[in-house]
Parts: C-alpha cells; structure tokens; sequence
C-alpha cells in the first residue's frame, strides 16, 4: 500500500538523521497532551471518579454508540455523493471503507486511514488520485462549515461566552472563506492542471450541496450522542452543553498528537464541561465515556471490515463486487 523511498548505496534506513523538525512535529504534541493530562489529572478524586463510573446510566450509552455510527455512514454517504458520478461505488461499500479507514486513524498517526480508503478506492474502483483527494479537501471545508453553523448560536445562548470560545467563533469564519477562496481558485483551474482536475466537481452545485448535507447530518448526529452522554453520567443535557463540547474537542484535536486522539480528546471534553460549570466529577467521566463510544463501534466494525478487505484479492468491478 505504501512505497518506501530507495536507500542510498551504503546507507542504511536505520542510520539517516532525523531533522530536529521532523522529531519536534512528531513528539512535541504527545508532550503537550501527556502534560494536559497530568495537570487535569492531579486533581481527580479516584474514589469519586470510581463511583460516578458506577452510577451511569447505561441506556444512554447504547442511543451514543448508535449515533457514532451512523455518523461514519453520513460520512461515508458524502463519498458516495462525491465519487458517485465516476465510479459504481455503493453506500454500502462505502460505508465498509470508511469504517476501514477511521479504525486505521485509531492505530496510527496522523490520520493515515485517510490514505487507506483512498487506495481502496483507486485499486477497486478506478477513482483517480486526483479526485479522492479533492474529496478530502472539500470534506475538511465542510467539517469546518458544518461545525462553524451548529455553534453559531453559542453567543446567545451564553452570554458570558468564555474568551477562549468566543475567539474559536471569530477565527473558524477566517479559515472558512479562506478555504472557499482556494477551493474556486483550484476549481477555475481544474481543466488546466491534472493535479487539480478533481476538483472539477465543485461546478456540479448540486452534488456539493446533497455533500455538505451529508457532513451535517455527521455533524447532528455527534451533538447528539454527546447530549446521549451527557444524560449517561447524570448532567443536565443542553444544547449549549454539547456545542461548547464539540468546538472544543474539534480544536483540541486538531493537529494529530495520538492514535485514536486519546489523551487530547478527553482534555477537549473535560475542559469544555469545566468552562460552563459541570463538576469535575461529572466531567471526566463524561469525558472518557463520550471518546468510548466514538471509538467503539469503529473499532469494532472498522477492524471487521479491515479483516474481510485484507481477504479479498480482486477488486469488485473484476470478481462481481461483493463486499463482506
């Protein structure tokens, strides 16, 4: 899947320096989030944390779990709407790629699960680089768009927004329209460049529009096992709960620090509880429950699905295309 660079004559892989940068964008943030979760950590009561897990309620985990997973399927439905118009790719074999590719994330760093479903679908669907690529560019715009809509209405719903929130809600616009910018720059020059022919699609307004639908409804659905959780450990579940929670851990996991982003997602989630009131007991919990059940069904789908890929030797469009 991946292609290792020659070694030059008489080198070794093992003896090639390493730039400080290289080591620094690769270790800097784990120490970043080990130290976050040290200073939250020291003040956590185990005997306390150890009781309010005992007193969760459980039904509210399973409405969580659901929700994480149709979230993958919305995900993967974007693709199926962007790719849809080059290659015969299913909702279904869609979903099995994606649910591929968010279990690789939880194993390796820097998001590489991203390269997994695009291989698969240039291997077993003949979609060019090009446009997986612009796919994924288009679908971070989206994410952020998406988000930047549902927390929009956290300064009426809390006046006294912490600063720190309220200057997330002042740069997500600048990142936004400077993304839209670029992606019509690439668009007007998609016939001229083969690195940016993938973006052609953004001239088809309609399959953008039924995309971004996709992305929301992920979004939707996040906010909603997140209030789901929040009724598990016994938190009153607000709306504006759960959009200081996501905005939050989406900042703090932005840059990848960690396979699966433990460590930075429950910082994410037990900073954002603190900041509108909840009690540490309730919001640690919180915290590790809301990341479980992200991670849960991914795992468990996503490394089934992994498992009957790595099974099959040819692509659908040559064997009958059955996905298991």
């Amino acid at each position: 899947m991946s292609v290792t660079p020659p070694v030059p004559a008489g080198a070794s892989p093992s003896a090639r320096p390493k730039s400080w940068g290289r080591v620094a964008g690769q270790w800097v943030p784990v120490v970043l989030v080990a130290a976050g979760c040290v200073w939250v950590g020291r003040s956590v009561d185990l005997h306390e944390l150890l009781r309010s897990l005992a007193a969760v309620n459980v039904w509210p985990l399973g409405l969580a779990l659901l929700f994480a997973a149709l979230g993958v399927v919305a995900h993967a439905a974007y693709w199926r709407v962007l790719v849809g118009g080059t290659a015969g790719v299913t909702l279904r074999e869609m979903t099995v790629y994606s649910f591929a590719s968010y279990a690789t994330n939880a194993f390796l760093p820097m998001r590489a699960g991203e390269a997994l479903r695009v291989w698969l679908l240039q291997r077993r669907h003949a979609v060019p680089l090009t446009l997986s690529g612009a796919t994924i560019a288009l679908e971070k715009i989206a994410d952020v768009a998406s988000l930047l809509l549902l927390v929009s209405p956290l300064p009426w719903l809390i006046p006294d927004l912490p600063p720190s929130v309220a200057q997330a809600l002042r740069v997500l616009p600048c990142i936004v329209l400077a993304a839209v910018v670029a992606v019509v720059i690439a668009s007007r020059h998609a016939l001229r460049w083969k690195l940016l022919s993938g973006f052609h699609v953004v001239r088809r307004p309609s399959v953008i529009a039924a995309g971004f639908a996709c992305i929301l409804a992920a979004w939707l659905l996040d906010v909603s096992a997140i209030l789901s959780v929040l009724a598990a450990v016994h938190v009153a579940p607000t709306l504006e709960k759960a959009l200081v929670v996501i905005l939050s851990v989406n900042i703090a996991t932005a840059i990848p620090a960690t396979p699966g982003q433990v460590g930075s997602h429950e910082l994410g989630s037990t900073i954002a509880l603190r900041l509108v009131g909840v009690s540490e007991a309730q919001a640690v919990p919180f915290a590790l429950l809301y990341h479980a059940t992200q991670l849960l069904p991914i795992l468990v789908l996503g490394l089934s699905t992994a498992r009957s890929l790595s099974r099959e030797a040819d692509p659908p469009g040559a064997a009958g295309a059955n996905v298991a």
